[in-house]
Formats: structure tokens, C-alpha cells, sequence
């Protein structure tokens, strides 16, 4: 993971082990868990599905402007991935996290594969409701399906609505799992540019060969946003001591007490004659 390294891509800061008990003062439902756990960057605003709740009770206004940028930086992440042949396979909502400037972060690389030269994939891994046909048809796949799922991402930005609820774009098997396109265009709201639209339209598509590349799409919304110039207006970032930046400060310690820890049993054995 310290190999990749993008602004879109959230940023890896170390592991560590844990090892209960954990100090009571962390005030964490986890005290007494023994395994292992990583350290990333703080995104003060949340991840993106929370995001879109707020949108839609009014708490938050998030301006089309916003909408296409974090679009673009999710494409962008997602076309730095697919130049290094790594496809993320888990892509959502809630794995898009946003930091106190709005800037996106692509998280949680935890079911990625790097494809080699034997590269044969069939194995599903993800999030059903967001995987390409391919995907749950059992057949092979590649960069494409990250693409879909990318797709429905840009959906649920659009419309506020979260795919998978309340019927809100099932898919069937009798159809191949393909998206409705006309449920797509109906969804969107009328001040939505339609060349978003018709993106998201391109990048559901059921043929994994008719979607757009992550740069094809990187280049659409460039172009989009060139065409409509619209006024940029960014939210406050708001947030609060969340148990994940307290689990975050916490792991920042841990990993500092493990490298010492680990540093002076290497010490000893060095002292005692062991290598």
C-alpha cells in the first residue's frame, strides 16, 4: 500500500498490531480485539454516502459545480489504479471518503487485485448491489467493472437516492443484471447537465467493451465542466470527534510503541549475540 500514492487516493500512514487491553480512555467498542489494524489519514467531512443524506434532508447544499469535481477526482483515483493494472473492485459511496477541503479519497483497497501477465479473474468480491454484470454473471473481468461501479457512484450523486433501496435500480438476472437506462434518465433531476447524464448512462452500460476508460471519463467531465462553467461553492467541512479520529490518534501511538518496542527487542538480540 506505501507504494500507492495519489491526492485521490487516501493516504497510508503505517499498522500495527493490536493487543488488549486497550486503554479504557480511548472509550472504543473494540478494547479487547486482538489482530491487526492500519493508519490513514483523517477526511474531517466523512465519506460520501453520508454526504448524500445530508444533501438530501437540506442539511447540506451541495452545488453541481462540487458534484462534477468530486466525479472527476473519483475517475482520477480510479484511472491511477488502472494504469498501475490494479482494479479496485469495491467501489461505493462509501468508500469515497472527503477531506476539510472537499477533496475526494478513494479508500479501502482491501479486495483489490493486481493483474499480471496470467491474469484470469472470476472470483466477485465487492458490494452486490454496486457489481458489474460480468461480476455477478460469474464470467471474467477486468478494469471495467470499477467503471460500472463508478457509474452508479455518479447515480447516487445525482439523483440522492441509494442504489439498492427501496427497488431504486434492481437489477435481474432474466435481464443479465443490466441497469435501466430509462430508470437512469428519469431519476436524474432536471438541473442535472445532461452529458453527466449521458456519462453515467455509458459507464452502466451492460457491455463491459462499450464503457468509457477512467482518463475518457476524467476527459469528459474536464470538458463538462470547461462547457458549463459553473460557480464553485464549498461547504463548511464541519465535523467532530468521531470514534474514527479518536481510533486514528489512537493507532498513531500504537505504531509509535511498536517501533520502539520492536527497535529495542532487536537491541537486545544484537547484544546477546543473535542475528
Amino acid at each position: 500500500m506505501r507504494s500507492i500514492e495519489h491526492e485521490n487516493l487516501v493516504h497510508f500512514s503505517g499498522a500495527f498490531r493490536i493487543e488488549p487491553p486497550l486503554p479504557e480512555a480511548a472509550n472504543l467498542p473494540f478494547t479487547n480485539v486482538t489482530g491487526f489494524g492500519i493508519v490513514m489519514e483523517y477526511c474531517q467531512v466523512g465519506d460520501l454516502d453520508s454526504v448524500r443524506l445530508k444533501v438530501a434532508s437540506g442539511e447540506v447544499e451541495l452545488c453541481w459545480a462540487l458534484r462534477l469535481r468530486i466525479a472527476r477526482e473519483i475517475a482520477t483515483a480510479l484511472r491511477y489504479l488502472h494504469e498501475r493494472e490494479i482494479i479496485h473492485r469495491d467501489v461505493k459511496s462509501q468508500n469515497i471518503l472527503l477531506d476539510n477541503n472537499w477533496t475526494t479519497k478513494l479508500c479501502d483497497l482491501g479486495v483489490a487485485v493486481a493483474m499480471d501477465a496470467d491474469f484470469r479473474l472470476e472470483y466477485t468480491g465487492g458490494t452486490e448491489c454496486m457489481m458489474a454484470p460480468e461480476q455477478l454473471l460469474g464470467m471474467e473481468y477486468s478494469v471495467p467493472v470499477d467503471i460500472f461501479s463508478m457509474g452508479l457512484v455518479f447515480l447516487e450523486l445525482t439523483t440522492l437516492k441509494k442504489v439498492g433501496d427501496a427497488s431504486f435500480m434492481e437489477r435481474l438476472p432474466n435481464n443479465n443484471f443490466e441497469c435501466d437506462v430509462d430508470e437512469i434518465r428519469g431519476a436524474s433531476p432536471a438541473d442535472a447537465p445532461p452529458s453527466f447524464v449521458e456519462l453515467i448512462v455509458q459507464c452502466c452500460d451492460g457491455d463491459p467493451d462499450n464503457r468509457p476508460s477512467a482518463d475518457d471519463a476524467v476527459a469528459w467531465i474536464e470538458d463538462l465542466e470547461a462547457s458549463e462553467n459553473l460557480p464553485l461553492t464549498i461547504p463548511p467541512a464541519g465535523g467532530h470527534r468521531s470514534v474514527f479520529e479518536a481510533t486514528s490518534n489512537l493507532s498513531s501511538k500504537l505504531v509509535r510503541k511498536t517501533r520502539a518496542r520492536m527497535k529495542k527487542q532487536r537491541e537486545t538480540m544484537l547484544q546477546s549475540g543473535v542475528q
